[in-house]
């Protein structure tokens, strides 16, 4: 009579389970869910209005009967751009797509799976650590450890939705291990859906996942002593790639466009992981360390010695999560091995192609730039990405090493220890992105009337990166619906750069970024130029945005626009309008 009770208690723990990073996904984003903020506002900065796009993209594009929209006409009009290597992260479309049949708005639909995201991680992770343990607590633990890493909250915080979905990343490993100690055809269907479906999220957490199975058919079929272990996880990788297969198809179609930005060791090298990195706190991120002066001061003095990318550093690992990891070591050295030979292994490629300490290269030649040579596989220009296997295989270790603790004192310390670390990644608050908020208000009201599309040129003109205005002229793309100019994706193929090169009106409006500080000045050659340059963009809106410009400079700009297109139809506080049909 208590063996089916004693079957449902695993799905006893994962529901408790799920509980419980719910709440702490609810408490890593506070003030996130408050009424106020949860239908007006999303969580992160930077790169947050991208990936708000990008769920309007796919809504939209799921609506009208396209299912794999890896090229898009609304941004770099007219010619449009391949999607194919940005992180459109078609997983999280499909969630979209599904809630706002539901009836929930945009901003809604992105803040409930941002709390998805944190909440799945952990539970997956959770599964993985509870079959490797049959222990709740320590299995909860370690799923607690991946799914609120730094690095995870991190990418929360500067708008990295892709970076932080990694449900897949366990999950995968969890079937693949099952199918390989069992032989049941369940596991082997899990593992290949599980993989197959990494292949529409994010391009890092699939080279992840991919190295990390590699690594366990390797340790299982060394333990096993089968050859057999290998067919199986070929298998596995083989009808996951075939489900994976219209993205690829698209992916290597399209990657022609990206040969002069394969194989960066140059970027690779300016987005690894500072060998320091991994034990320097980012008070950013943490609301305890806030609270320590001298300890934000003294991690601040050491992260700005970091060479390269400044965003792709936060790989802390936690102190509470390294003291645990050192203090139950003796229980996880052995029956762990194959979990910290990947992390291991993760740490020396998140380190990229020449290890670095405190900016200073130190070492050239590592494993990251063998990798990176691979086919395929020198998209991969951010290695301190590898991160996020690191806190897996860290999570796991923890929880088998507090599993294997007899003694109940040490037990109980040690429980308590890991609940105060995840302190350590509790922003308290987290940053609030009210752009989405900000849209100005012509776009609603005029665009909505319209029967006919019209497409549209922001000025300052973006088609680079992000280090201009284009994430937020996608932003207003989502309110008004009309094709763009510009835009800001992940890799932007230099063929899409041509209305800089081909039109000089267009050039002169481009957004003085980088190390671009030519002044905005209009002779009256390029003047006469304006008409045409925008019929053969086929433009119908000029939109002269007064926030991205400095004050001189928008004067300047706005008399170049008048001269050439006549008064705007509309001008506030924010923005002046020309109608290029309505002035001809």
């Amino acid at each position: 009579m208590s063996y089916y009770p004693r079957r449902l208690w695993p799905f006893l723990f994962g529901l408790f389970a799920a509980g419980g990073y719910l709440a702490l996904a609810c408490l890593v984003t506070f003030p996130l869910v408050l009424p106020e903020n949860f239908s007006n506002y999303i969580p992160g900065a930077g790169d947050s209005v991208q990936n708000y796009w990008n769920l309007w993209w796919l809504t939209r594009s799921f609506r009208s009967g396209d299912f794999l929209p890896y090229y898009s006409e609304m941004i770099y009009w007219p010619e449009g751009v391949t999607l194919a290597q940005h992180p459109l992260n078609l997983f999280n479309g499909w969630l979209a797509f599904a809630l706002q049949s539901f009836g929930l708005s945009l901003v809604e639909t992105y803040n409930v799976i941002t709390l998805l995201a944190f909440t799945l991680s952990g539970l997956s992770a959770f599964a993985l650590c509870y079959y490797l343990t049959r222990r709740a607590l320590p299995a909860f633990i370690g799923g607690a450890i991946f799914a609120f890493s730094p690095f995870a909250v991190h990418r929360a915080m500067v708008g990295n939705l892709s970076l932080h979905t990694l449900q897949f990343l366990p999950l995968t490993a969890l079937f693949l291990l099952l199918l390989l100690r069992t032989r049941r055809w369940v596991y082997a269907i899990g593992a290949a859906l599980s993989f197959g479906i990494s292949f529409y999220m994010n391009l890092y957490v699939l080279l992840a996942m991919g190295l990390l199975l590699v690594m366990l058919t390797i340790a299982e079929a060394a333990r096993q002593r089968s050859a057999q272990v290998l067919g199986l996880a070929a298998a596995v990788c083989i009808t996951g790639a075939l489900i994976g297969s219209p993205f690829l198809v698209r992916y290597a179609a399209d990657s022609v466009q990206f040969r002069d930005q394969a194989n960066q060791i140059k970027a690779a090298r300016e987005n690894n992981a500072d060998l320091l990195a991994f034990v320097t706190p980012d008070p950013w991120i943490s609301f305890v360390y806030r609270q320590l002066p001298e300890v934000t001061r003294l991690a601040g003095e050491i992260r700005s010695m970091f060479f390269g990318n400044p965003a792709e550093k936060t790989v802390f690992i936690g102190l509470g999560n390294l003291i645990v990891l050192a203090v139950t070591a003796p229980f996880w050295l052995r029956s762990g091995r194959r979990w910290w030979l990947a992390a291991t292994a993760f740490f020396v490629l998140a380190l990229g192609p020449t290890l670095y300490v405190l900016g200073r290269p130190l070492l050239d030649g590592m494993p990251y730039e063998w990798l990176n040579r691979l086919p395929m596989v020198g998209f991969g220009r951010t290695p301190s990405r590898m991160a996020m296997a690191i806190m897996l295989c860290i999570g796991v270790l923890v929880a088998i090493g507090l599993a294997n603790v007899k003694h109940r004192a040490a037990y109980a310390a040690l429980l308590a220890m890991s609940l105060v670390a995840l302190a350590e990644v509790i922003p308290l608050p987290m940053h609030i992105d009210k752009r989405v908020a900000q849209v100005p208000l012509f776009y609603a009201a005029h665009f909505a009337r319209l029967e006919s599309q019209g497409a549209i040129l922001d000025v300052p003109v973006d088609l680079w990166a992000a280090d201009g205005p284009g994430g937020e002229y996608m932003l207003y793309q989502t309110v008004h619906g009309q094709p763009i100019v510009g835009g800001y994706i992940a890799r932007t193929p230099r063929h899409a750069l041509w209305p800089f090169n081909d039109l000089p009106f267009v050039r002169a409006l481009r957004a003085r970024i980088r190390k671009d500080r030519e002044p905005y000045a209009f002779s009256p050659e390029v003047l006469e130029r304006a008409r045409a340059d925008l019929a053969r963009l086929k433009i119908r809106y000029v939109v002269l945005h007064r926030s991205f410009l400095p004050a001189g400079d928008h004067q300047v700009v706005q008399a170049a626009l008048q001269a050439a297109l006549g008064r705007p139809i509309h001008q506030d506080e924010w923005i002046s309008v020309w109608d290029t049909e309505a002035q001809a």
